[in-house]
């Protein structure tokens, strides 16, 4: 539950920050087996850059310590 709870944060985490010009695969899709090497975090496909489910775990893996990060340093500001 907590790992899809991370992949569909980078989801979001990704296509905010390229403005919805990367697309994401699907949870259940089989394109990055086809179309990227192993262990790839992103790939280009028809002229788009599509992210793997392992590079949104990723981005979402890195939303959630920059948001624990930002929380100390506002905690520690304050007190």
């Amino acid at each position: 539950m907590l790992e899809l709870l991370v992949m569909m944060t980078g989801r979001l985490v990704i296509c905010i920050a390229t403005l919805g010009h990367c697309k994401c695969d699907g949870l259940l899709s089989d394109n990055h087996r086809i179309h990227s090497a192993a262990g790839a975090l992103w790939y280009s496909h028809a002229g788009r850059c599509v992210v793997t489910q392992t590079g949104q775990s990723l981005a979402g893996f890195l939303f959630y310590v920059a948001l624990v990060l930002a929380l100390v340093l506002v905690a520690q500001s304050v007190g």
